[in-house]
């Protein structure tokens, strides 16, 4: 059988059946130890390779087989870890059932929780959608919203633009209409005053000073009237018509790992 191997203990080396006919077959090596490989690897494990002795016991404390000399060798408090190979060996097939029934319940849990896995990605393929449609959705209504607002709030600048213009315009008619008239009195309070003698001053000046008074009495309205400020108050109102679609205020569920959306930023 050209696929049976050897081992020479004499040699420490492997065989195989070609090389067991050429290397052994002289009569020197005809004391050599040659025994089948399979043999030697079982008993190789029934040996103590430092004292070549069989193993008798097994320390619990280093996880080792120990031969009768290893025994003798160790320290006497080490000793009494060790018990007889049947007891350490029946101890052993106890503890990797253990073991291997806990590699299979990891097992198990490996399996349903890629069963959960790859059901929860199917989930998230149609909930992406379903939120890709409602973004859409809410998206086309807030610019509905907000362009109904828009033209709201420019009908309304434009009414505040034209109601303040009228009055500063009206107001400041008045003023120009005033202007000459105050221009002429004193005009006239100039000439007066170069030409009038003394008789003529005291005769006809104080007519002309309690028409200036009256003229100065007057409500003259010099400040204006209206604030050049046009105030629509866009943005409350922007945020205002948003409520009912955004849902503002009202309580709103975590975001997933602690991100906040979009929407509400």
């Amino acid at each position: 059988d050209t696929g049976l191997m050897y081992y020479c203990n004499t040699c420490s080396q492997p065989l195989c059946s070609t090389c067991r006919e050429l290397t052994h077959k002289a009569r020197m090596f005809s004391h050599h130890e040659i025994v089948s490989l399979a043999k030697r690897t079982k008993a190789k494990h029934r040996k103590c390779s430092l004292h070549e002795e069989p193993y008798i016991l097994f320390s619990t404390e280093n996880k080792s087989m120990l031969c009768i000399k290893c025994f003798r060798d160790m320290q006497v408090e080490s000793r009494t870890h060790c018990i007889d190979i049947e007891t350490a060996y029946a101890n052993g097939c106890e503890m990797l059932d253990q073991a291997v029934l806990v590699v299979k319940d990891l097992q198990s849990s490996t399996g349903e929780a890629i069963h959960l896995l790859r059901a929860m990605i199917g989930e998230v393929r149609l909930n992406v959608e379903e939120e890709e449609s409602a973004i859409c959705s809410l998206f086309n209504s807030l610019q509905e919203r907000l362009a109904e607002r828009k033209k709201t709030l420019l009908k309304a600048a434009q009414g505040q633009h034209e109601e303040k213009e009228k009055a500063l315009k009206e107001q400041l008619s008045h003023l120009t209409a005033l202007l000459p008239t105050l221009q002429v009195h004193l005009v006239t309070c100039s000439a007066f005053l170069s030409s009038a003698n003394k008789y003529e001053f005291l005769d006809m000046g104080y007519q002309l000073m309690e028409r200036l008074k009256r003229i100065a009495k007057l409500p003259h309205r010099l400040r204006p009237v209206q604030s050049s400020k046009i105030n629509t108050e866009y943005r409350s109102e922007f945020a205002r018509c948003l409520e009912p679609l955004l849902q503002i205020g009202s309580r709103r569920p975590p975001s997933v790992a602690g991100s906040t959306s979009i929407v509400t930023r």
